[in-house]
């Protein structure tokens, strides 16, 4: 008895740690492996918000930008440049950005 409980505890914690309020749903990345990231998110908290940015992948020495949205966030995927994936991002309802530059320095910021 004292197993079934203590593997329900365990399968409990698991699946709280293993949701998550972050969904990916748009990718770029453009030939030189600038990346750009969409997601659906009700996280307010910016701590949270910049350690899943950070989770993502990134390439050194290459942007990497991420879009926070309170719902309905756009897929870049089908566009053709970095730099139109920018343009139409910015021009978007997102509530966070979360940019790292090429030499490792990040710049975050509400909407």
């Amino acid at each position: 008895m004292k197993r079934l409980i203590y593997g329900l505890f365990i399968a409990t914690i698991l699946t709280a740690c293993s949701s998550s309020d972050f969904e990916r749903v748009g990718y770029f990345k453009s030939p030189a492996k600038f990346r750009v990231f969409t997601v659906n998110t009700s996280e307010t908290a910016e701590v949270a918000m910049n350690d899943f940015a950070a989770s993502l992948p990134n390439t050194p020495g290459c942007p990497t930008v991420v879009y926070f949205y309170p719902g309905n966030a756009i897929d870049p995927s089908a566009m053709s440049t970095f730099e139109r994936v920018i343009e139409v991002c910015d021009a978007s309802d997102y509530s966070y950005r979360w940019w790292k530059n090429p030499n490792g320095e990040v710049v975050a910021e509400w909407r």
